[in-house]
């Protein structure tokens, strides 16, 4: 899943420096009073805990929405700002297992979502006119992961379930958008977080 991660984060990362100089002109800073949402999709993992074989990190199919407002901006030669906003998120995965020896036939199967509600402070830094690059920190203060389990030998199946709620999990993330206008261009996020260890999409600024 890895690799998987890391092929699609270096083919947009190409796209991004294929297009830079065509596009250098556009200035893609974020001012106070910007308002930007960004729609993404993303890759990452739950981490299930039953007592049945399969595997612990479950890939994990995300959408989420992030809004953020700048607040503060001339820093740092007037090229840095600081926005605050939120993320909301979805996520779905799967994951079977299948065991047959002596007679006995075992399926596990597993589905799991995850809803993630977070507020995010960013700080961006504009080191190219095309890019608005940005770091920040991600306080995830509701994450709600249901995992289901259906777990048959022989054809007799137990089903399960089970909730598991985190609170305040603070996370820190790196980005990227490019702007293709003034109000619309692509980005880019990689964090250590399960909801998406890598990110992609697009965004629309006011």
């Amino acid at each position: 899943m890895k690799k998987y991660i890391l092929s699609i984060a270096a083919l947009f990362i190409a796209a991004f420096a294929l297009t830079t100089e065509v596009n250098a002109q556009n200035n893609a800073k974020f001012n106070k009073g910007d308002l930007a949402f960004n729609l993404d999709y993303g890759m990452g993992s739950f981490n299930s805990f039953d007592g049945h074989k399969f595997d612990d990190n479950i890939f994990q199919h995300s959408i989420g929405l992030s809004g953020e407002y700048g607040i503060i901006d001339g820093m740092i030669n007037g090229k840095a700002s600081i926005g605050v906003g939120a993320q909301i998120g979805l996520g779905f995965g799967r994951d079977k297992y299948e065991y047959k020896d002596n007679g006995i036939e075992m399926v596990d199967k597993t589905i799991a979502t995850r809803i993630r509600i977070a507020t995010r402070g960013v700080f961006h830094y504009q080191f190219t006119p095309a890019f608005d690059t940005y770091g920040g920190l991600t306080f995830c203060f509701v994450d709600i992961d249901n995992f289901t389990w259906k777990y048959s030998v022989n054809g007799v199946e137990t089903k399960a379930d089970d909730t598991d709620v985190n609170f305040i999990e603070p996370r820190l993330f790196v980005g990227a958008r490019y702007m293709v206008s003034s109000a619309f261009g692509f980005n880019l996020e990689t964090t250590w977080d399960r909801f998406a260890y890598v990110a992609l999409g697009v965004t629309f600024k006011f």
